[in-house]
């Protein structure tokens, strides 16, 4: 028959090859089993734009907190 699929011309990522596609930093998957890593990599956003939404939601809740700080502490003045 006519067989296609040669073993040495194909071969699945390793999950720091994975990660490393797709931005991830490796520590991500560190002492994650091969399956999982690849599941949690497989199941990833695009990982740069994740950190910038993250950092911007975190920074808003930081002023919002300061905020509330500022006002707790002109009300006891």
């Amino acid at each position: 028959g006519n067989n296609n699929s040669n073993s040495l011309l194909a071969r699945l990522f390793t999950p720091r090859e994975h990660a490393r596609l797709k931005g991830v930093p490796e520590e991500v998957i560190d002492g994650l089993s091969t399956t999982v890593a690849h599941e949690v990599l497989g199941q990833s956003v695009i990982y740069s734009v994740f950190v910038e939404i993250a950092t911007a939601i975190g920074n808003h809740f930081l002023s919002l907190l300061s905020e509330d700080v500022t006002i707790n502490n002109s009300l006891r003045n």
